[in-house]
């Protein structure tokens, strides 16, 4: 008797709530830790009580030895970053996710800063100062807003959850945000040392320009998923602060072969070389964040992981083949020969919030109308809930997701909305352009 396959998908969200979707209707045995409520909706998913002792690498591995797992798929950066899948190769577990030091691509942005450097790869110029050099940095701002009505993008070169960039209009706006990343109630030590950069700007006629590109990647082999533009401020039009994302659309509406292939032959290739030069094989999810400008397409910034949630617009249109390029890379195996499918149809893909997110999200309301939303034929993603008494609660900042695809992008979006209108709980709010205002 053939034995099942088994996988644990680490992770708690909304990304995550996907990729055990995905692995189930493949077959799979799914261990989904730490997970949230939603593991429920899916079949062959055991419940997260089931998994690891803890979130410790040690927990995790000692846990994925007992259970003689064929695969282990990393879902955020945190794990990858700390060298999570480091340790599992180590004792033979397939891990799938970028190993320690090629995750510093997003663990630290000065990292990737020389890496793009020595690369030439074209990116926004940008000045660092560690935690030592406040007062140069302040000065530097001051300098700036002196002679230039431009912003300032400030960061903290660690991870800090998607919300550490700031984007600064003025002086006091640069001042408050040098602070605040430098201190130890800012981002700890990912906010030890900092980045100040130059803001880039949107192609003339384009309202936003940021746009992401996927590639699956084994050493120097790459294999492009679905682009996405993600929606980063919690409010209408990019007003209010950036979140972990609002929502995303697949594809970029102004997405061209020419800027696929100028990505491909300005960022990607000579990024992998680079890294290859250094001793470092890549293996997992390559996400470019870019900005498209009058120059042509600029790197924003580097994740080692799919975005979230970018990940669910994509995995609308997924139609198969991702499971065995993913299996394939976590085995060291070519990828040359495996072509996943997706569908032409566009996606659109909103998330509910609750009030107070991204800061102090209001937890504990009761939720309703899941059942209703999906009997319209859009996807509902779990990415913040608990179980109350046979009820679902929100239990995070970013709750619920409900997307949809459509013959072209303004079907996909209504279609989305009539989804979202129907669930209902205290405190939750929303966009309501994603998907318009591109």
């Amino acid at each position: 008797m053939k034995r099942q396959k088994k996988v644990l998908v680490f992770g708690s969200c909304g990304r995550e709530y996907v990729l055990a979707k995905l692995f189930s209707e493949s077959g799979y045995l799914v261990y989904w830790y730490p997970g949230n409520a939603g593991w429920r909706d899916i079949p062959n998913c055991q419940p997260p009580e089931s998994g690891p002792a803890s979130k410790l690498k040690d927990d995790v591995v000692s846990w994925c030895e007992n259970q003689d797992l064929g695969l282990v798929v990393f879902g955020p950066e945190d794990p990858l970053v700390a060298g999570y899948v480091d340790a599992c190769q180590k004792v033979g577990i397939p891990a799938f996710g970028s190993g320690r030091r090629a995750a510093q691509l997003e663990g630290s942005k000065a990292f990737a800063k020389g890496v793009m450097k020595v690369a030439c790869i074209p990116t926004a110029a940008a000045k660092i100062f560690p935690h030592s050099q406040m007062k140069q940095a302040l000065e530097y701002a001051q300098k700036h807003f002196a002679k230039s009505d431009e912003p300032l993008v400030i960061k903290a070169d660690g991870l800090c959850g998607g919300k550490g960039v700031k984007i600064c209009h003025n002086l006091a706006a640069a001042e408050a945000a040098i602070i605040w990343r430098q201190q130890r109630d800012g981002f700890g030590l990912a906010g030890s040392r900092i980045l100040i950069e130059e803001c880039l700007q949107p192609a003339s006629g384009l309202k936003r320009g940021e746009f992401s590109m996927f590639f699956l990647v084994n050493g120097l082999e790459f294999l492009e998923a679905p682009d996405a533009m993600d929606y980063k401020p919690v409010g209408n039009y990019d007003q209010g602060e950036n979140g972990g994302g609002s929502g995303s659309i697949s594809p970029v509406p102004f997405m061209t072969d020419d800027i696929r292939q100028t990505v491909i032959r300005t960022i990607l290739r000579p990024l992998l070389r680079e890294l290859n030069r250094r001793g470092i094989t890549y293996r997992g999810v390559l996400y470019l964040g870019l900005m498209m400008t009058n120059q042509g397409p600029k790197v924003l910034e580097f994740n080692c992981r799919f975005g979230d949630p970018e990940l669910q617009a994509i995995m609308l249109r997924h139609q198969g083949g991702l499971v065995d390029v993913i299996v394939a890379i976590a085995n060291g195996q070519s990828i040359a020969g495996i072509r996943p499918q997706w569908s032409r149809r566009p996606s659109v893909y909103v998330v509910m919030m609750s009030e107070g997110y991204p800061e102090s999200p209001i937890k504990g309301d009761v939720i309703t109308g899941i059942g209703a939303a999906r009997n319209l034929g859009v996807t509902v993603v779990h990415a913040g809930t608990a179980l109350g008494q046979s009820i679902f609660i929100s239990n995070g900042g970013r709750v619920l997701g409900v997307g949809a695809t459509g013959a072209n992008l303004k079907q996909a979006q209504a279609l989305a909305y009539r989804g979202v209108e129907q669930i209902q709980w205290d405190h939750e709010f929303h966009r309501t352009d994603i998907g318009t205002w591109t």
